[in-house]
């Protein structure tokens, strides 16, 4: 008798108000392995403004939607297409964000980090401080962990910039302040990349409430054992408040079990990397 296969993806999600009265993080995953597609979201609403709920709810049913309808029509399509259509679909969600907040005279924001798998091939769209990691013992060896989005905040622009130091940034008022999210520019920095997958990867898309207060070593650490996707995402979540972070606290986990390699898909991908502009 043939033992049943591994699904090619796994995912979970967990979050706690942690001491506040409000969750304001929402989460999204959905995963179609016989598609060998999966979408996954953070969003985290602003605190210090009105309505950060709002923000982050919408966020998410305007992703839940594009999964619906849009998702098929880039089954095996090149990387810039892909990546053109995911930074569409922020910009859609900022733009709708700034129309109720312009209608309701109210200030909303949010984060949002998403991550889409399609066939061989992961893609991410990002803005704001929630975060993505990426646990690989392959890959990465010692390491074994790497952060795959930037935090749209003024202490790492600054570092960025090489204005200040580390140090610096650190004791600064102003250092977790968002330059880029979703429903309060007009025009927000979105950060997109590309990647192939392998075999073992695992993805944790989190907010802030988590990564504050656990360490790149301890979650490659608990990624990479035995856990599986559910129990991976709760611990997680329990290491945070056990080290008494006082805000909400959300977390995704997504786990590679094995990769679909797709002709079409790979000849698009070359496709992407020879073009030239006319």
């Amino acid at each position: 008798m043939k033992k049943n296969k591994k699904p090619l993806m796994n995912a979970a999600t967990h979050t706690d108000l942690g001491s506040r009265e409000v969750n304001q993080d929402r989460l999204f995953a959905e995963v179609d392995n016989e598609q060998a597609q999966g979408l996954f979201c953070i969003a985290d609403g602003m605190g210090g403004l009105s309505d950060g709920h709002y923000a982050a709810s919408v966020t998410v049913d305007v992703v839940e939607f594009w999964w619906r309808e849009r998702r098929h029509l880039l089954n095996q399509k090149g990387h810039s297409i892909i990546l053109d259509d995911l930074t569409d679909l922020l910009n859609a969600i900022n733009n709708a964000l700034l129309g109720k907040a312009k209608e309701a005279n109210i200030r909303i924001g949010t984060t949002c980090s998403l991550l889409f798998v399609s066939g061989s091939f992961y893609y991410i769209a990002h803005a704001g401080d929630s975060r993505i990691y990426m646990a690989n013992k392959k890959t990465f060896g010692k390491k074994r962990i790497e952060l795959l989005t930037d935090d749209h905040t003024w202490g790492d622009d600054q570092l960025k910039a090489g204005r200040l130091t580390r140090d610096e940034v650190n004791i600064h008022p102003k250092k977790d302040r968002l330059t880029s999210c979703l429903g309060t520019f007009d025009t927000p920095r979105i950060y997109t990349r590309y990647g192939a997958l392998e075999k073992g990867m695992v993805f944790i898309l989190c907010s802030d409430g988590m990564y504050r207060v656990v360490s790149e070593v301890e979650i490659a650490d608990m990624a990479l054992g035995k856990l599986d996707c559910a129990t991976l995402a709760t611990q997680l979540v329990s290491t945070a408040l056990k080290r008494g972070t006082t805000d909400n606290t959300s977390v995704v986990t997504v786990k590679i079990n094995n990769v679909r390699k797709s002709a079409k898909q790979i000849k698009n991908q070359y496709e992407d990397f020879t073009r030239t502009d006319p």
